[in-house]
């Protein structure tokens, strides 16, 4: 299969197989790394080339496998995943930000946070142990992770992350994500809110409900929200990536949080129109 990799004569050929062979000739300090690390710790799609990550020391090459090579490969930067040696999941988000653009490699943090494979600790850590200058892919990890801020939760979509870099951009305060709440003696869940103003952006649309009974459900909570004394502004895909809606987004966003923070009262005890059941404890 490779050089000094066999494998018994009539075994099919797998993902696996082709993995778990790049990974022997990698030899026993070699990982599988990169995107191809990252087919495996978050399955969403197949890498187009097979990524290993060997010493420095190896000159090793191979036509049919994309080689990069570090002099600091630590004992935490390695996993086995299905008998497979693999970088860290930190490792793994380091070693993609040399090949990932800003967006995709956004999106591969926000699913491990979302799945619970990375730590944004762990990566940050990491990062700051092996960044330099001249190391390939410093300064769009440090681009994304300056964006996101210290947040460790996650971004749940793309419309979501969309519109939070929207938000971050154009100078409004930062949001809290994903923050639980309580109205109508029901849970729900913003995706972007600014708790002092009562002010909160959705951006589930219809697309991503799954069907016209899912909207109208959806649209209830808006009104239970609304209730309650949140001012709910919603935005679809057009609204955060359409440079005039999202002005317009922008300047809607603006004026809502001014006519929040008017009304807050800031003695502490109420706010005029909102009644009970705003937001829980987090």
């Amino acid at each position: 299969m490779l050089p000094e990799v066999y494998v018994s004569a009539g075994s099919p050929e797998t993902r696996h197989q082709a993995l778990m062979t790049a990974a022997l000739w990698a030899g026993p300090d070699g990982l599988i790394s990169g995107t191809t690390a990252a087919e495996l710790l978050q399955p969403s799609g197949r890498s187009h080339r097979i990524e290993v990550l060997i010493p420095a020391t190896d000159r090793r090459r191979h036509a049919n496998l994309f080689v990069r090579r570090t002099g600091d490969l630590r004992r935490e930067d390695r996993i086995t995943l299905l008998g497979i040696p693999v970088t860290s999941p930190a490792r793994t988000v380091i070693e993609c930000s040399v090949t990932m653009d800003g967006e995709r490699l956004e999106l591969l943090i926000e699913d491990m946070l979302r799945s619970g494979r990375l730590k944004l600790v762990d990566l940050v850590s990491r990062f700051e142990q092996l960044r330099g200058s001249g190391r390939p892919g410093t300064k769009p990890l440090d681009r994304v992770l300056a964006r996101r801020g210290t947040d460790p939760g996650a971004w749940n979509q793309l419309l979501e992350l969309k519109a939070g870099h929207l938000v971050l951009s154009s100078g409004l305060p930062r949001p809290e994500r994903n923050l639980r709440v309580r109205a109508a003696g029901e849970p729900f869940e913003l995706d972007l809110a600014w708790v002092v103003e009562q002010v909160a952006l959705e951006c589930d649309g219809f697309g991503a409900h799954g069907g016209v009974r899912a909207f109208r459900v959806d649209r209830r909570r808006r009104a239970a929200l609304t209730a309650a004394g949140w001012r709910v502004i919603e935005a679809t895909w057009e609204d955060v990536t359409d440079p005039i809606r999202a002005a317009a987004l922008v300047d809607r966003l603006r004026r809502t949080l001014a006519l929040g923070a008017a009304e807050f009262d800031p003695v502490g005890s109420s706010r005029r129109g909102a009644s009970s059941g705003g937001r829980d404890a987090r």
